[in-house]
């Protein structure tokens, strides 16, 4: 199809990655929040609905707000870990129905987008991160700068407009995001309809 083939020709390198770290890292928020504050450097407290995060030259605080146990509202936020390679601590944070997050620089302070796990170039120059809102059939991607700065984003899939209906067809779909051994982001692409292949790895390359 056309759009899978403008996919796999113009699908990412966002520079060039560096020998200086041996892998990626990855944050994530698997661990339980109990146990994911214990291993703040700082320490990191949770009090009912104010989460307190300790960094170099201070502290942190985030408050959830409008939120209904058993319901879907509101933002809420959850301590899921730090990593000293990055010195960065990972938050999730929930608004309304979309599952996303925000890292907190632990030098400066700084509060940084994310999303529900994050993933480092072997550079350490870029991440990224992947959100999730509910009812929606994929999640969305995005690259950042270290600094926090928007490099791309779309979604985990390609799309197609109905001929005769105001929606869209999933036509591939795109999972097990990764970088790459030169710093390039790479996921693998599944057709979800039309003639059965095998899944095939794409990689995302900057156009102009």
């Amino acid at each position: 199809m056309k759009i899978l083939a403008r996919l796999v020709v113009a699908v990412i390198t966002l520079g060039v990655g560096s020998h200086a770290w041996a892998q990626t890292v990855t944050l994530s928020c698997e661990e339980p929040e109990a146990s994911a504050l214990r291993g703040a450097p700082l320490g990191a407290t949770r009090a009912s609905d104010r989460l307190t995060v300790n960094w170099a030259h201070g502290s942190t605080v985030f408050t959830d707000s409008g939120t209904t146990a058993g319901y879907i509202g509101g933002i809420a936020y959850s301590y899921c870990g730090f990593n000293a390679t990055v010195g960065l601590h990972l938050i999730h944070k929930t608004i309304e129905d979309e599952w996303t997050g925000v890292l907190v620089d632990h030098a400066t302070g700084k509060v940084l987008p994310a999303g529900g796990w994050v993933s480092f170039a072997p550079q350490g120059t870029r991440y990224f991160a992947a959100t999730h809102e509910n009812g929606l059939a994929v999640e969305k991607w995005y690259i950042y700068g270290r600094d926090g700065s928007l490099l791309w984003n779309g979604r985990a899939g390609m799309f197609e407009r109905h001929p005769s209906a105001d929606y869209e067809d999933i036509v591939a779909t795109l999972d097990r995001p990764r970088w790459g051994p030169n710093g390039e982001l790479q996921a693998t692409l599944t057709c979800a309809i039309g003639p059965e292949k095998p899944p095939t790895t794409v990689t995302l390359t900057r156009q102009s």
